[in-house]
């Protein structure tokens, strides 16, 4: 059976009681725009704890933080609209809660869009994205990743290349998470390492752009070689314009044109 659950679901929250006091002051200072006020309120709502339980007001509050940019706000929101408590059931806004948390790197937030592509909450079935999101959640610290991750391995094999090249991609094209060359280039690293010969070429195409594009050359010079052995038809394509340009090699016509001999 396909299941796992948001990792909100998963923790219990570890309160003591509010006095009507603590109440009080932290509802002044959601009513005024404090975006963590509000989060604490919303969770208080969604307790029971010093106020009568209301999903309602949980909602209300979550959303007043969540619309703020507080990501542990927006991934409390999401599982609201994931149950249908406080809100009326809707799959589709959980992923896109889920995803706007998960932006700000939020290892929570990150593991909880591998749920939804594991359970196909939402969104469609899709095992690579849902191992993209525990290995991503899991790189950030999250335990329950990392089990998740164990599990997925069992179940489904080995899914590493695809899935990192996935991360990398939307690393790459700022796609539900901050657009970042460095972690883009991490994260197609480890897909070229573990057998990806797709992300060799997106590997190669960052190591040539910016300041430390020189330096880079022979790792760019080196992947492009080992595509083009493996009869990858951009690597042969991409070895050849690196010839022609004379980018971290001489320039050489008759290996641009794959007519040297190695």
């Amino acid at each position: 059976m396909r299941i796992f659950l948001c990792l909100s679901w998963l923790s219990a929250r570890p309160q003591s009681a509010a006095s009507a006091e603590e109440v009080a002051q932290l509802r002044a200072k959601a009513e005024s725009g404090d975006a963590e006020a509000q989060l604490q309120l919303g969770r208080a709502y969604d307790d029971g704890n010093g106020v009568p339980q209301s999903d309602s007001e949980a909602v209300k509050w979550y959303r007043a933080a969540a619309e703020q940019g507080n990501a542990t706000a927006q991934d409390e929101l999401a599982v609201m609209y994931r149950s249908g408590r406080g809100v009326e059931k809707d799959k589709v806004a959980a992923v896109k809660w889920y995803k706007k948390a998960a932006r700000q790197k939020n290892p929570t937030a990150m593991f909880n869009p591998g749920t939804a592509y594991y359970n196909g909450d939402g969104v469609s079935i899709d095992d690579v994205s849902a191992y993209a999101w525990f290995s991503l959640a899991q790189d950030f610290g999250s335990q329950p990743a990392i089990d998740a991750v164990r599990r997925m391995k069992e179940e489904k094999g080995n899914l590493e290349a695809a899935a990192f090249e996935r991360v990398g991609d939307m690393f790459a094209k700022g796609d539900h998470l901050p657009q970042s060359y460095s972690d883009a280039t991490r994260w197609y690293r480890k897909a070229v390492e573990s057998g990806s010969s797709p992300a060799q070429m997106k590997l190669v195409s960052l190591l040539l752009q910016g300041p430390s594009a020189d330096s880079n050359y022979p790792e760019a010079r080196s992947l492009r070689e080992s595509a083009a052995a493996s009869r990858s038809p951009a690597g042969v394509y991409c070895l050849g314009l690196l010839y022609q340009k004379g980018w971290g090699v001489s320039p050489d016509l008759d290996k641009c044109m794959g007519r040297g001999k190695e």
